[in-house]
């Protein structure tokens, strides 16, 4: 959301960069962490992916939403919301390394931590 990157802007230091990406069209600058929260759930299974292919292509480590309740993911049109379970099909994730409790909106919500090396195929 560009409201948003711009409000941050007022932290940027040297290393610490807010910007505006299309990570679906492109990769994102490179970093050593991408944060993906409550993004994911807004995107088609063919648009998720393709963020997530430029993500890992950039990034060592992914911090992304995901609801380990939800038992079946299914597809939206991009901009639609449905939760996701980033451990089950089409993503199948591995476990996270970490998880940190996000359920103030959804309970049981946590954002997970993995490598994006472990994300690759």
């Amino acid at each position: 959301m560009p409201e948003l990157i711009a409000a941050n802007r007022m932290f940027e230091r040297p290393g610490v960069r807010f910007s505006v990406v299309d990570v679906i069209a492109d990769p994102p600058p490179e970093a050593d962490v991408a944060f993906c929260r409550e993004i994911l759930f807004h995107l088609s299974f063919r648009d998720a992916q393709a963020a997530l292919a430029n993500i890992c292509k950039a990034s060592s480590w992914l911090i992304a939403t995901t609801d380990p309740s939800i038992w079946f993911n299914s597809d939206i049109p991009t901009g639609d919301f449905r939760q996701i379970n980033l451990e089950r099909r089409p993503y199948r994730f591995p476990r996270p390394r970490q998880v940190i409790i996000d359920d103030v909106l959804v309970p049981g919500r946590v954002l997970g931590i993995w490598k994006t090396a472990e994300l690759a195929a």
